[in-house]
């Protein structure tokens, strides 16, 4: 559920840079650098070669 809330935070379907990201879940949680690697290791975030961060 928390996985959820955070992903609806992202627009679908565009890349954010990683310092993006990291603004958007500094705003919910201190430790943003956990939320971020969860949210890409449970694919709700899809990392790219070019180090882009994309909502799936």
């Amino acid at each position: 559920m928390l996985f959820d809330h955070l992903y609806s935070k992202f627009e679908f379907d565009k890349d954010y840079l990683e310092s993006e990201i990291n603004t958007i879940l500094k705003s919910i949680y201190s430790d943003h650098a956990i939320l971020r690697r969860y949210l890409v290791d449970y694919r709700y975030l899809d990392r790219k070669k070019d180090g882009s961060i994309k909502r799936q």
